[in-house]
């Protein structure tokens, strides 16, 4: 995998971690700042939320870059050079 295509994956992996803490935040804010009926319940939802990014991230975390098909590497302008662990998409 070439330089670049490693610094979009980290780029990703950042801002997915970004949104995640917003959303931690916010769901704080709900708890902490708003009282009564339902703030509990928006709170558990935005949280639900952040468990999916936080699925995403833990994904693009893992991708296999030994995995990658020849025709994605076309597609996406990288090299077949690299190797790395996780799961393959």
């Amino acid at each position: 995998m070439d330089a670049s295509t490693q610094q979009e994956i980290w780029n990703i992996q950042h801002e997915l971690q970004s949104i995640i803490d917003e959303l931690h935040s916010i769901s704080y804010g709900l708890r902490h700042e708003f009282a009564g009926i339902g703030s509990d319940r928006c709170a558990r939802t935005v949280e639900n939320v952040a468990e999916q990014y936080r699925y995403v991230r833990n994904r693009v975390y893992n991708i296999d870059e030994s995995a990658l098909t020849e025709e994605f590497i076309a597609a996406t302008g990288g090299d077949a050079s690299g190797g790395g662990g996780g799961h393959a998409f």
